[in-house]
């Protein structure tokens, strides 16, 4: 089943933004005073069939912490990755889709001190491997809502020798369900 919606030749483009700040009311000389995070992310797939898509998915975020005693630590994430989807119509409108994706992300950090002065940490990487299903619902024949409804993944960091790690995670539930919107074109 072709629909006008997903068909060989469209283009899409979604993405999402996200930020969250906290600060506890009376945080130990160790603790954390304040905590800002911000990420924004993109997807743009091109349909290679009728229910086929492939893409790229480039992310960007950055997080602080301030501690009650005095300094800071600042992190950056960069990400990239390509993405593979396949789309199942369940009506001309309404469509199940399944992501496998591949991301590599480059994290670097920092801190300063009390003082002021600045410590550089070294930089990190991960690599992830993920399915993650999703849906999607056409408003018009060129906006769709959608649904990702949590992960399947793989990751593999690596840091300074004592903070290289691999790990399994699955990730589904209400807590796990992230909403938007997507342009096709």
């Amino acid at each position: 089943m072709a629909f006008a919606q997903v068909q060989r030749g469209r283009s899409f483009l979604s993405g999402g933004i996200g930020f969250n700040t906290s600060s506890p009311k009376n945080p130990a000389p160790g603790e954390t005073k304040q905590f800002t995070h911000f990420d924004i992310n993109a997807k743009y797939g091109f349909m290679i069939g009728n229910s086929w898509a492939i893409g790229i998915s480039p992310s960007y975020s950055t997080q602080m912490q301030k501690y009650a005693a005095g300094g800071t630590r600042v992190g950056t994430d960069f990400g990239i990755g390509p993405f593979v989807r396949k789309y199942f119509a369940l009506s001309d409108k309404f469509y199940f889709h399944l992501d496998a994706s591949y991301s590599f992300d480059q994290i670097g950090s920092y801190s300063t001190d009390v003082n002021g002065n600045k410590i550089k940490d070294p930089k990190s990487t991960s690599n992830v491997i993920a399915i993650s299903p999703g849906a999607s619902y056409f408003i018009t024949d060129r906006v769709a809502l959608q649904a990702m409804l949590g992960s399947l993944a793989y990751t593999k960091y690596n840091g300074p020798a004592t903070n290289a790690s691999t790990g399994f995670v699955v990730n589904f539930g209400i807590s796990s369900i992230t909403l938007g919107a997507a342009l096709y074109f």
